[in-house]
């Protein structure tokens, strides 16, 4: 399916990324952030080792491991420290808004690495996307609890993301998707596994074992997690890996605002927050600045 249209595998990441907002939300609330990533992480390279001893997937042109380490430096293991630390020194408000400027960095990085040139309509439509996440992120005004360190990590984490983005489109030319999926997911959880354990020990957790995997013995942590590990680890990277393999890395940037627009539409409706005006008129730019970067797109074709 994927194979003849790349656009579904940019509908399924943006769904699953969106939704992970949700799982993650209720996760935070009783588990340190570093555990979180740690148990993702974890069932995400369970499941994908699975998969490929039972003959599900295979993963080939591994090739050379030097260049698959790049990426996994930067995405997960930069991105989630710098975005988690960001969010502990400012406000998920302000997290939020600096999700807009990911398509600027990965611009950048695009024209700079990849020679990607979107015309001067593309470039007007992305920047109403990106009006359109700041809009939704400055809906909680709270941006009087930021810091500069907080503001510099989040910034840190906005570049992490474009960067992770560019690399993956460079690097599908010698890798598969699934191998740059593959190589992302182990290097998560051996990042992320030592520093849920120190933690765990920094609290006084006496049995480190039964501390690190007790969240798995409540129901709700445990589908979280479940979620955040299969469906948005696995599936959503290898569909992300996908997609920039086979789109430019500036338009996947303007997809990956509807993360937000879906995120926000998870909270109405399985949190029960509230619709305000700023979010709306923040989607409705959203959506106008995607569409537009698309049909731009497929004019400069023509022409």
């Amino acid at each position: 399916m994927f194979k003849h249209n790349p656009y579904f595998a940019v509908f399924g990441f943006t769904m699953i990324f969106g939704l992970s907002f949700v799982f993650s939300r209720a996760a935070l609330d009783r588990v340190d952030p570093f555990h979180l990533l740690a148990l993702r992480f974890l069932f995400a390279v369970g499941l994908i080792n699975l998969l490929r001893i039972v003959k599900v997937v295979r993963i080939s042109r591994f090739g050379p491991l030097k260049p698959l380490l790049a990426i996994g430096l930067v995405q997960p293991i930069l991105y989630f420290i710098l975005e988690t630390m960001g969010i502990r020194y400012t406000s998920a408000a302000i997290s939020g808004l600096m999700v807009a400027v990911i398509p600027v960095f990965t611009l950048i990085f695009a024209r700079v690495f990849l020679s990607e040139q979107p015309n001067r309509y593309q470039l007007a439509a992305m920047v109403v996307s990106m009006i359109g996440v700041a809009l939704i992120g400055t809906n909680g005004g709270d941006a009087a609890s930021t810091s500069p360190v907080g503001l510099i990590m989040l910034l840190g984490a906005a570049v992490s993301a474009a960067a992770a983005a560019v690399l993956s489109r460079f690097l599908s030319r010698t890798y598969s998707p699934l191998a740059i999926t593959y190589t992302m997911m182990h290097m998560g959880a051996a990042a992320f596994l030592p520093m849920a354990l120190i933690r765990l020990a920094q609290a006084g957790a006496v049995d480190l074992f039964k501390a690190f995997f007790s969240p798995l013995l409540e129901p709700s942590l445990l589908t979280a997690i479940a979620y955040l590990g299969f469906a948005a680890s696995v599936g959503g990277f290898f569909l992300m890996n996908y997609a920039l393999a086979h789109l430019p890395s500036y338009k996947i940037g303007v997809f990956n605002t509807l993360t937000t627009l879906i995120a926000v539409g998870a909270g109405i409706v399985f949190l029960g927050e509230q619709l305000t005006l700023l979010q709306a008129v923040g989607g409705l730019a959203i959506l106008v600045g995607v569409c537009g970067a698309e049909y731009f797109g497929k004019l400069r074709v023509k022409t």
